[in-house]
């Protein structure tokens, strides 16, 4: 696997940057979507021994559940705790950053290899995802594993990517659709670049597939086995999340595609497409050929970024970043591969500086109240932790429940599923209207309160408690009928 001992420089670096991050981070508690997606789905599991691999209606997403089987399965060998936790995505994190490197050394020169490499490290939604030990890094793991697997054609990683993407997610079996049309774009330019006869590339076509039969042949068994239990495959229309299945129309259809290019440009991205609009504007100047390399990179990038686009524009599901992190990856390839075309070293080592100074502001790329924030996308959750500890105390000392307080998304969970305790007190979040609620918690960590009920909060209610550390606010507001 190791060709130089610059491969295993670099290997090696990645294993010990994902270890010192794994072990500063094991204190970090399940955080937005992992909850449900991994903790919640992974506690069932655990508790019923695997009796049934169906799940309890309300947490049954359709989304394939088996990184929650996953995740039991290491709480059953090691101890359900935090720490084991995270420790079971270091693998993830680990294949993920060797795959990245090994797509660096095949498109871009050497000489720009440690800047893609800090440009990985830096990345806000890789940097969060991976502190919060969230199963998306597995996910982007796979699928950069599986362009290893085209690029150098290597058949055999892609069946092992795929075949373990779809137990993933409804996304996992998605992207292995990406997968196979980039596989089937690369096989019309071999024809060419290979000087094949036609019956080499027909007999290339033929045996194109048998990577993927694999996975989807166990993954369409489950999901018959899931429809014949459920009554549904992918799309729980019982599920309190059900209006997110929604079709969007034609300008809520083009707004999303905005959303998608704003998630692109968003903390601190914004460097690199503007460097990557230079390159652009350059080659159609100079009208400058596009090698091969170039060729199968800019098909990794766009081909899957094209088709992929219209399955999350076009329903209510909010966009979120993590949708997204595998681009933010080979876009960040596609721009350092490109490098070269600055002339001038000064101007190089300028806009690389700017660009990693670029992403690591982004951690505190947050925006004002009530534009939607992706908390889960930068590292500026981490002060939450302090501050929900804090808060907790001081409802004990207040006599005050946990039930007896109002919230939403993302502060409602009970710490058996956000941090592994005992304790499954939580805070209420199935009120309609602000005036059935005695006590509220607000946090601009949360996207779902709505500009008239902040405005409410702010100027009839009762501030009891105010937690600020920057980027993150909390407050405890009381119901002003209260105060008579």
């Amino acid at each position: 696997m190791f060709q130089s001992q610059q491969d295993k420089g670099y290997c090696f670096l990645v294993v010990v940057f994902y270890a010192i991050l794994t072990i500063f981070t094991t204190s970090i508690p399940f955080f937005w979507d992992n909850v449900l997606l991994v903790s919640k789905i992974a506690t069932y599991y655990y508790e019923t021994n695997f009796a049934d691999f169906i799940l309890p209606n309300q947490w049954d997403t359709g989304h394939p559940p088996f990184f929650g089987v996953y995740m039991a399965g290491m709480w059953k060998l090691f101890g359900r705790s935090l720490l084991v936790s995270h420790w079971a995505i270091y693998p993830f994190m680990v294949g993920m950053g060797i795959a990245y490197y090994y797509l660096l050394k095949y498109f871009v020169r050497p000489t720009w290899i440690p800047f893609g490499m800090l440009c990985l490290f830096v990345e806000p939604a890789i940097l969060a995802q991976s502190a919060l030990g969230a199963f998306d890094i597995a996910l982007v793991c796979l699928f950069l594993v599986a362009a290893n697997g085209l690029v150098y054609r290597k058949r055999g990683l892609l069946f092992i990517a795929c075949f373990l993407m779809v137990g993933i997610s409804i996304r996992g079996i998605l992207m292995m659709c990406l997968l196979i049309a980039c596989d089937g774009v690369f096989w019309l330019m071999e024809k060419k670049q290979d000087q094949l006869t036609w019956g080499e590339w027909g007999r290339r076509l033929l045996v194109r597939p048998l990577p993927y039969l694999p996975a989807i042949l166990w993954i369409t068994l489950w999901y018959i086995f899931h429809y014949e239990r459920t009554g549904f495959t992918f799309f729980n229309y019982s599920a309190k999340w059900a209006a997110d299945y929604g079709y969007v129309g034609p300008k809520r259809f083009l707004w999303n595609c905005c959303i998608v290019a704003w998630r692109m440009l968003d903390n601190g991205r914004v460097v690199l497409w503007m460097t990557g609009l230079f390159f652009a504007c350059k080659y159609l100047k100079n009208k400058m050929p596009l090698h091969w390399k170039q060729g199968q990179l800019l098909v990794l990038v766009f081909v899957p970024l094209i088709c992929y686009t219209p399955f999350i524009v076009a329903r209510e599901t909010p966009i979120l970043h993590r949708y997204l992190m595998t681009w933010f990856l080979l876009v960040g390839i596609l721009i350092v591969s490109h490098y070269y075309l600055l002339e001038k070293k000064y101007l190089q080592k300028l806009l690389a500086g700017l660009t990693i100074f670029s992403l690591i502001l982004g951690h505190l790329w947050v925006y004002p109240i009530p534009i939607a924030n992706g908390w889960d996308a930068h590292l500026g959750f981490l002060p939450y932790l302090s501050m929900q500890k804090k808060i907790e105390n001081d409802l004990l000392q207040l006599d005050i429940s946990k039930g007896q307080v109002a919230t939403t998304f993302p502060l409602a969970n009970a710490r058996k599923y956000t941090h592994l305790e005992a304790d499954t007190m939580r805070f209420y979040d199935e009120w309609r209207d602000l005036d059935s609620c005695q006590l509220v918690l607000f946090s601009n960590l949360s996207n779902d309160f709505t500009p008239l009920q902040i405005q409410q909060l702010e100027q009839h209610w009762t501030l009891l408690k105010h937690y600020q550390q920057f980027p993150v606010e909390m407050k405890l507001y009381q119901h002003p009928s209260r105060n008579k």
